[in-house]
């Protein structure tokens, strides 16, 4: 009995002895962390994400780190520069050409392609057109307003040596303004035009150069084109293949960088139909052939004189434009040949001002000296638009209006070391370089810059996208 006790008690501390060694030669679990808990944590995080990206349009706190590439002289009072910012890998590479304002013979002037509403032209083509019908040089430029695709015409005000090109603003976007004395102004203007008749009655003009429907009042000048309506199209599917072979032609400079809207087939053709059907509109519509009195301007009255009144298509020759009085014409308000026409373009500020030049964009980037973007404000929600690492194009000027700074931000290339820049980043930039107030221009694909005729953008100097206007420092030309 004992023998059997004294065999138990082996087997059993053997048994303890293997439990014992096992323990050393397993591999340690991993002790469990802990989770520290947070109300909602996942969602607060997605929600600070997202209310990041919607309302960061403060400044980027402190500056960037600026280093300069190049410094030039590239004629009196004129200077191009390149600058690198930022301090990474990618870096920020911002073209500048800053003005000196002081200068009589510089002034800054918008450039319109082909001198017609509706048309688009590569910014070498636009400053080669514009120099050879007056007597000054565009030393350099950048391209200026958004524009409406297949209609081209420039997106809100747009007004070149006092004539009005496009009327009507559009959402908050802001606008620069630049008076007769030189002076730019950067603000969100609103902008509209009335028409006095011969005994005093007075109509507020709907439009200038194109018509939406068959109410209204619209004045065509020169930049309607020589015959009104302008434009004759064959059918709607040619219409949209040449649109779509367009816009095909001008996104290959830069592939997936690009601001504007893509359209749909669907609404292409909606577009297109809208044109036409207001083009055949206008056709039928009374209207009155006048001769410019006194040269147009902003924010004074000037005179013109009613040649002869007709429908149909009407031609317009030197200082002629056209009336057209639309279906709805209250019957007290008539118009005879010989009768003269009164008009008034006047902004809702600086109303003192004789403004001769005016282009408009968005957003606003710099106001009196603080770099904050206004998108939001002004309308702008895509998040790629605003963030974007992109090319961009802006414009502004220092506190005594005496520097005026044309700037385009190179285009990312990472072979290159540059990364864009977001409506942030670009803001900071404007204000670091000077400017106390600045705004952005369209950009993307769109963003060039073009000194002496070459574009100093790309490696190769003749490219461009056709772009709707440009606007950039021009010199007079002593004969």
């Amino acid at each position: 009995m004992i023998k059997y006790k004294l065999i138990i008690a082996l087997l059993l501390i053997s048994i303890n002895l293997i439990n014992y060694s096992d323990s050393f030669s397993k591999t340690p679990k991993k002790a469990k962390k802990t989770k520290i808990k947070s109300s909602n944590n996942k969602k607060n995080i997605k929600k600070r994400t997202k209310s990041s990206l919607k309302y960061s349009t403060g400044p980027i706190k402190g500056e960037f780190k600026m280093e300069r590439n190049i410094d030039t002289l590239i004629d009196e009072g004129i200077r191009y520069k390149n600058y690198f910012f930022g301090k990474r890998k990618l870096r920020i590479s911002a073209n500048i050409i800053e003005v000196d304002l002081t200068n009589p013979n510089l002034s800054i002037e918008v450039i319109k392609a082909k001198n017609n509403i509706s048309e688009l032209d590569k910014l070498q083509e636009i400053i080669k057109f514009s120099d050879s019908i007056s007597n000054k040089f565009t030393i350099g430029a950048v391209n200026s307003s958004f524009w409406r695709a297949v209609l081209n015409n420039p997106i809100g005000p747009c007004i070149i040596d006092g004539t009005v090109i496009e009327l009507n603003p559009y959402k908050e976007w802001s606008s620069i303004f630049i008076d007769d004395k030189g002076t730019p102004y950067i603000d969100n203007f609103k902008f509209s035009g009335i028409v006095k008749f011969h005994d005093g009655k007075t109509l507020k003009l709907s439009n200038v150069n194109r018509r939406r429907d068959s109410s209204g009042v619209v004045l065509y000048n020169k930049y309607g084109g020589n015959i009104i309506p302008h434009i004759k199209f064959s059918t709607i599917d040619n219409m949209i293949a040449k649109a779509y072979s367009d816009m095909d032609a001008d996104s290959v400079l830069i592939t997936g960088d690009s601001t504007e809207v893509l359209y749909t087939y669907e609404e292409l053709e909606n577009k297109l139909i809208e044109k036409l059907r207001a083009d055949q509109i206008e056709s039928s519509i009374n209207k009155a052939v006048i001769e410019f009195i006194d040269k147009p301007q902003i924010n004074k009255k000037f005179r013109a004189i009613v040649n002869y009144i007709d429908t149909g298509s009407v031609q317009i020759g030197k200082n002629q434009g056209v009336l057209s009085l639309g279906y709805y014409l209250p019957p007290d308000y008539v118009v005879f040949t010989g009768d003269t026409l009164e008009f008034l373009f006047s902004t809702d500020r600086l109303m003192d001002k004789n403004f001769i030049f005016a282009c408009t964009a968005t957003p606003r980037l710099v106001r009196n000296g603080v770099s904050q973007h206004e998108a939001y404000f002004e309308g702008s929600r895509s998040r790629r638009f605003i963030d974007g690492q992109l090319g961009r194009t802006s414009i502004g000027y220092n506190k005594q209006k005496n520097k005026f700074y044309l700037v385009t931000i190179d285009h990312a290339n990472s072979s290159l070391g540059k990364k864009g820049s977001s409506l942030g980043e670009l803001a900071q930039i404007m204000n670091q370089i000077g400017c106390y107030d600045a705004m952005n221009l369209d950009g993307g694909g769109s963003s060039v810059m073009v000194i002496n005729g070459k574009n100093v953008m790309s490696r190769n100097p003749e490219a461009s996208r056709r772009i709707s206007a440009g606007i950039g420092v021009r010199k007079i030309i002593n004969n």
